[in-house]
């Protein structure tokens, strides 16, 4: 009896633990790891409403705090490239692009194959990718 009660506060202590709104609710990897590796934009959503991802964005994460992205749009491709860091409380990602610019994203779930975060822009508007880790 008390060990199924260790065991069960022992499940709802971690379960209570969970870091982002829509898990993991428990990762043996640590977030950078989870972080680390190479991205694709699989959907993207602006105020809920899902749009047509009518061009190819791919992100790479280094665990030395780099990251860049590419975008293919028709046949024209661009790239940024810039550090990364997790914020203090590590509920966030706080991108700092070359170009002195940054942006700060919301996680919202962070597994070693999914990466769902969220911005808002300054119109008010909340823009979110999800994206897919690209499988070697």
């Amino acid at each position: 009896m008390r060990v199924t009660l260790v065991i069960l506060l022992a499940v709802v202590s971690l379960t209570a633990c969970k870091k982002y709104d829509e898990g993991p609710s428990i990762s043996l990897l640590s977030k950078k790891a989870r972080l680390t590796g190479e991205w694709e934009a699989a959907r993207c959503y602006l105020n809920g409403e899902q749009l047509q991802l009518s061009n190819k964005e791919e992100m790479t994460v280094d665990k030395n705090g780099t990251f860049t992205k590419s975008y293919l749009i028709g046949t024209n491709s661009y790239n940024t490239a810039g550090n990364w860091e997790f914020s203090e409380d590590k509920e966030s990602l706080l991108f700092t692009f070359s170009t002195s610019t940054s942006e700060t994203w919301v996680i919202k779930k962070l597994t070693n194959k999914q990466m769902f975060i969220e911005t808002t822009l300054t119109t008010g508007s909340v823009v979110r990718y999800e994206y897919a880790k690209k499988i070697k």
